[in-house]
């Protein structure tokens, strides 16, 4: 795949909802490649914890910065999600995987940045900073939108969408870096 001039679109954190998964590879098919960023890379905003002691912390001496577009050392783009739009059998249906994907708050960032799961696949969210309240805020469609706090270290919430959806933003509503 040849390099690719990209419009970022800046988001907080996103999951992308579909009704695809593995098992387009076990039809015969598959995508890979790699999304490569020309020119000189952006400087990210930095983001300062101070206001969250638990958070800064967690991050010593490193300046933590947003991710909305991070450039690899070889020119990658981390944080990238491909939407195939068509191509499989008409009628074809695969089943949501049972194991969930887990989205993790810790040291008051997202990991991962970026999530692609299916309809009905389940969301676990975790937060993993002690003595920090968190909340997950979905502002997906109707049936995929939800805010619910999450006051403590270990909590999980698992969370299912109901709706394929391209991009869906989510946030916490505490600290607006996240």
């Amino acid at each position: 795949m040849t390099s690719t001039k990209l419009r970022i679109l800046a988001i907080a954190s996103a999951v992308v909802v579909s009704t695809l998964g593995s098992a387009v590879v076990e039809a015969g098919g598959g995508v890979t490649g790699s999304i490569k960023f020309e020119g000189k890379k952006p400087k990210m905003r930095r983001i300062r914890m101070k206001s969250e002691p638990t958070c800064n912390a967690h991050h010593g001496d490193t300046k933590v910065r947003e991710e909305r577009v991070v450039v690899n050392e070889n020119g990658t783009l981390k944080n990238i999600f491909v939407h195939v739009k068509s191509g499989l059998p008409a009628g074809k249906t695969y089943d949501a995987p049972a194991e969930p994907v887990t989205l993790n708050q810790v040291g008051c960032q997202y990991d991962p940045h970026v999530i692609g799961l299916q309809v009905n696949q389940p969301l676990k969210i975790v937060n993993s900073d002690t003595g920090v309240l968190h909340n997950i805020h979905s502002f997906g469609q109707p049936g995929n939108a939800f805010n619910v706090g999450q006051p403590g270290n270990g909590m999980e919430l698992t969370q299912k969408f109901v709706k394929p959806e391209v991009m869906v933003r989510v946030k916490c509503d505490v600290h607006g870096w996240m």
